[in-house]
């Protein structure tokens, strides 16, 4: 019965901790490794804007999380607008300024966010799932020449004839006002027929000619993120309902889908712009981009808002810094208590007390390990003789302990003056040295060496030294730490590791080396 109780106690313990760690690193993206760093980027835009009436309305289409970008920390500033957020009918997203009796009449608005591109794709592009809205395409025909009417007609019958399947017909129109030659209906659609179709009149006639067919489309305008700068012009791209999802094409190769770093910041047809002002004058919108160097973990984080997964609320990496730098420390104890159970039950090192190396060892991440070693090694000496001394005093053992933690209290005091009179600089940490665990492991010698003799003694206090050092070194593994720290469920598993060795009852490695004379006579 107890040993069915242990299996699973410990194999749920190993599950769950297994469980989250495997979906921290696999769904929110978690770092696996130390100063891992995200891609991510500071997109901004400038409304700048003319008040002619007393009551000014402005409006901006804003960007949203979609495909492999997510926005976040979205900012702001609107100096006497008051502001509000709204979405359109196709699904995009609008900010809103409104402002009466303006002091000054030219005005710029600003908006700025963070974007990070993550692994993979967690949201669909775009937001409207209903492709019917986008196949309208008369109220734009009904309002532009009889001329460019029949051009369109002209490219639509083309294209028609030359397509067997609703996929070739796509690419036909894509590439149909990719092409660097302008055919006599091409000519038609431009006010100026000696230039080049401009990318979003492309883009524009393009989704006129696949809706003229009955295929959902719509045009995409965004920001290419490999470029950087105060202004940065908009990429043009369209997007097709295909297979129950919108599919991007690029407009310039007439290819399907659009490179990795293309930024979906609005979309409308015919070529909406992204701004637009009542009551004044929309003078300009311009947009900047900077590369930003942001922790894995922010990418993390904004994953889990985006996905409103409550796990990231399990992490430590919300804490104040501060506190944050207690937990690293003392997420390390149990790993360097687990070192210590190994050294006791399978090595068979007799040491002070069952966490006093731990607790040592601590203390060297403070010192460094030789000054530490040094320290530990003097103020236990010294500590040794006033003991002794207070023996033979016979004092009573409360007061005796006392007194010898006086005495390392003085002796620590006394080596921070020295070290700082040499200008060896580690005066301060001394003062982080356990002073009680000093005291108990001096006590502890004391009573050992009365009873079993100096050998045992002073073996025991080496082995307490070395056990601290191991505990050190592994506590010193920078992999260790940060994983610990980012990954806080693994000590579960350290959990039903140390439950599982709780259970070894066997042969510890020294005692065989102890009793090896009877094995030779077997």
């Amino acid at each position: 019965m107890k040993n069915r109780q242990l299996i699973i106690l410990v194999t749920s313990l190993i599950v769950i901790g297994v469980a989250l760690f495997v979906y921290k690193s696999t769904v929110l993206d978690f770092p696996l490794v130390p100063d891992s760093s995200s891609e991510s980027w500071r997109v901004e835009a400038k409304v700048g804007l003319e008040s002619t009436e007393p009551a000014t309305i402005a409006q901006l289409s804003l960007p949203q999380s979609e495909g492999n970008f997510g926005v976040v920390e979205e900012k702001f500033h609107s100096e006497d607008f008051g502001l509000t957020l709204s979405v359109n009918k196709q699904g995009g997203r609008l900010v809103t300024w409104s402002a009466n009796n303006l002091a000054e009449s030219r005005l710029n608005l600003y908006y700025q966010a963070d974007v990070f591109r993550f692994k993979r794709a967690e949201s669909p592009i775009g937001t409207a799932r209903d492709p019917s809205q986008f196949l309208e395409w008369e109220f734009l025909v009904d309002s532009i020449s009889d001329a460019r009417q029949a051009a369109l007609n002209s490219l639509q019958k083309k294209i028609d004839q030359r397509s067997a399947t609703t996929d070739i017909y796509i690419r036909q129109a894509v590439s149909e006002l990719t092409d660097e030659t302008i055919s006599e209906q091409e000519k038609l659609l431009l006010d100026d027929p000696t230039t080049k179709l401009p990318a979003a009149e492309r883009a524009d006639g393009i989704v006129l000619l696949l809706r003229m067919k009955g295929i959902p489309a719509r045009a995409v305008r965004g920001l290419d993120l490999r470029k950087s700068g105060r202004r940065i012009e908009p990429v043009h791209w369209i997007e097709v309902w295909q297979d129950d999802n919108w599919q991007p094409y690029e407009i310039d190769t007439g290819t399907a889908n659009i490179p990795d770093y293309y930024f979906a910041w609005w979309r409308g047809f015919p070529a909406v712009k992204v701004a637009k002002v009542d009551g004044g004058k929309l003078r300009n919108v311009t947009f900047s981009v900077r590369r930003i160097s942001n922790p894995q973990y922010l990418a993390s984080k904004a994953l889990s808002a985006i996905k409103q997964d409550p796990i990231y609320n399990l992490t430590l990496f919300e804490l104040p810094v501060d506190i944050q730098q207690v937990y690293r420390v003392l997420l390390m104890v149990p790993i360097g208590a687990l070192v210590l159970i190994i050294l006791r039950q399978f090595i068979g090192l007799r040491t002070f007390g069952t966490f006093t190396p731990v607790l040592v060892a601590l203390s060297f991440r403070e010192t460094n390990l030789l000054g530490g070693i040094i320290l530990f090694t003097v103020i236990v000496a010294v500590g040794l003789m006033f003991r002794s001394y207070f023996e033979k005093l016979k004092l009573l053992s409360v007061p005796r302990l006392s007194a010898v933690l006086l005495v390392v209290i003085m002796l620590m005091v006394l080596s921070s003056v020295l070290l700082e009179m040499i200008n060896v600089g580690s005066g301060v940490q001394v003062a982080l040295l356990p002073m009680v665990i000093l005291a108990m492991v001096i006590e502890r010698m004391s009573v050992v060496w009365e009873e079993y003799g100096a050998k045992d003694s002073i073996n025991r206090g080496l082995a307490s030294l070395l056990a601290a050092i191991l505990a050190y070194i592994v506590m010193s593994i920078s992999y260790i730490q940060f994983i610990v720290f980012a990954y806080p469920e693994l000590l579960l598993i350290v959990l039903a590791i140390t439950i599982l060795m709780g259970r070894y009852t066997g042969y510890r490695f020294l005692e065989l080396y102890r009793f090896r004379s009877l094995v030779q006579q077997e």
